[in-house]
């Protein structure tokens, strides 16, 4: 996912020209839903990095049940 994500950020960066239509088009071609392509631009344009943060996201489920 992350190479995905570079691909995005570095397409955003290089051509300044293209609308984000243009670009969700072009990855949706490639099988990539809409709705990732638009939250990775929104990840560009806010100015978060590329990788998330360790330790974003939700932890693990702890059982006792199953702890021997």
């Amino acid at each position: 996912m992350i190479d995905f994500r570079k691909r995005v950020f570095s397409m955003l960066g290089s051509n300044k020209g293209l609308k984000k239509v243009d670009i969700v088009k072009h990855f949706a071609q490639e099988g990539s839903t809409r709705s990732t392509v638009y939250n990775i631009t929104k990840r560009y344009e806010i100015g978060l990095p590329v990788e998330h943060r360790p330790g974003a996201r939700r932890p693990t489920y702890f059982d006792r049940k199953n702890l021997k």
